[in-house]
């Protein structure tokens, strides 16, 4: 029960930042927010439920795939 109010509250508090930011430049700070609070609540949850975590990606941020057209 305790978790299930952690995802809801941080899922409130992500929600009232996201109308609170000024413009666009903070949406990158949002999306790690998300990434990171939500994912890690979510893991923790699993672990008490005895659910197997399914690992995320551990690489977020790639180099695009070089265009063989840009020569």
């Amino acid at each position: 029960m305790i978790l299930k109010r952690s995802r809801a509250d941080a899922e409130a508090y992500l929600r009232l930042y996201g109308e609170l930011l000024p413009d666009r430049g903070g949406e990158g700070q949002l999306v790690s927010y998300v990434e990171t609070t939500l994912v890690y609540i979510d893991a923790v949850a699993a672990s008490f439920r005895g659910a197997e975590i399914v690992p995320q990606r551990e690489v977020f941020d790639e180099l695009p795939m070089p265009d063989p057209d840009a020569r």
